[in-house]
């Protein structure tokens, strides 16, 4: 059952935004939402009815609570995702996919870290979903989904653990189980990690080498990109993957070059620009643009808000995002359609709070708090220890429980 559901998963895939339109059309966007919550809702039923008439266990009321608890996470959390109905619907998914690791896993493991192998067996298929979506035409690849994913399947393990207390499964560690353990956890760790390191500059590397990957150049939600977060306290907070000095220095040298290119492309779709310049062809452009939509768009919203607060806030934002681009793209925004007077830079100063401070979302994807080499560095040091500690149980008695029955 573990490998069906992840084969449906993985070819579900390149017809989710379909399958999303089809049922949207026919019966509204709540259909996905209402879905999933009649799901949680039978499954915890039928959770109960199994372990009371089935399995004739006898569960506390913090067993219950536990399972009404979780239960109610996960209504949260389709509520929280009812404007995004195929996330919704993915969130229930990864709850099964963790049933189904777990049941697998009872084949071969008996203690405790059943419950977290089953938590890696998600994480890696999660994992993979999103590397496929990420070379699905129009999908793109989001970290945040992967978290998503994980935290659904731990969601599913903690009511299996806390809620139903499911008989056979030891307190101790045994060696076996541990390693399998290792394994995942490595794998996973593996994974992940090379994820983040399938930069632009990679992606580049070997599009251009494999004609069949050559459409990925051309994607601008790249994976994984490594950055710098800029405090700028006369301006605001922002990110970019260029230190400040080297932002100016291209607005210096190409300012002309890239201000015609804007300019053309004036009248254009926003997105097929940002596919066009995405951080593998030009960076600066790419980021250039994402501030100028932020701004103009916040813009629009605070010329038609009549609410005092919000469209105090618009104004602030477009404000913000301006000085941004006024300082680190200026010579550039100077030669386009997009450079604001002073008329209208005093006009949005106005309506807004030049005080706040701001943080700009735009390229806040980014990885700026640790390095490639340090991120390569605690993987080798987390599959090193794993390593220590299998040789170390191996050592001390095999296969010999070291725990007791629960």
């Amino acid at each position: 059952m573990l490998v069906g559901w992840a084969i449906i998963i993985f070819l579900t895939i390149p017809l989710a935004r379909a399958i999303e339109s089809f049922f949207v059309t026919y019966f509204g966007k709540g259909f996905f939402g209402y879905f999933v919550i009649s799901a949680v809702v039978a499954a915890l039923g039928l959770s109960i009815l199994r372990i009371k008439r089935f399995l004739a266990l006898k569960l506390s009321v913090v067993n219950y609570l536990w399972l009404t608890g979780i239960a109610g996470v996960y209504i949260y959390y389709t509520i929280k995702l009812w404007e995004q109905p195929i996330e919704a619907t993915h969130f229930l998914q990864y709850g099964v996919l963790s049933y189904f690791a777990f049941n697998a896993l009872r084949h071969h493991v008996s203690d405790n870290t059943i419950y977290l192998s089953s938590l890696m067996i998600v994480l890696l298929i999660g994992t993979l979903d999103e590397v496929i979506q990420w070379m699905v035409p129009e999908r793109y690849w989001d970290i945040r989904d992967v978290w998503f994913n994980f935290l659904s399947g731990l969601l599913l393990q903690l009511a299996i653990f806390k809620g139903t207390r499911p008989g056979g499964i030891t307190s101790g560690i045994d060696p076996f189980s541990f390693r399998i353990l290792s394994i995942l956890v490595v794998l996973s760790a593996v994974l992940l990690g090379l994820c983040a390191s399938n930069t632009p500059a990679r992606i580049a590397y070997y599009s251009s080498r494999i004609s069949s990957l050559s459409f990925l150049a051309s994607n601008h939600a790249m994976m994984s990109e490594y950055g710098f977060q800029h405090r700028d306290p006369d301006v605001a907070t922002f990110y970019s993957r260029y230190r400040k000095q080297r932002l100016l220095a291209i607005d210096n040298q190409k300012n002309r070059n890239y201000s015609e290119i804007l300019n053309s492309w004036g009248t254009k779709e926003y997105e097929e620009f940002l596919s066009k310049f995405n951080p593998i062809s030009n960076a600066f452009l790419h980021e250039m643009r994402v501030h100028l939509f932020r701004r103009d768009t916040h813009l629009s919203r605070a010329q038609a808000e009549k609410r005092p607060v919000k469209r105090k806030a618009y104004f602030t934002i477009a404000y913000k995002e301006n000085l941004i681009l006024e300082k680190y793209f200026g010579k550039t925004l100077g030669r386009t359609v997009y450079y604001w007077d002073q008329n209208t830079r005093d006009a949005v100063k106005a309506e807004s709070d030049p005080e706040a401070d701001y943080q700009s979302p735009v390229s806040s994807n980014l990885f700026t708090s640790f390095t490639e080499k340090q991120l390569w560095a605690l993987v080798g040091g987390i599959a090193c220890a794993l390593l220590l500690v299998n040789i170390w149980m191996s050592v001390r008695g095999g296969r010999k429980s070291v725990g007791r029955q629960t």
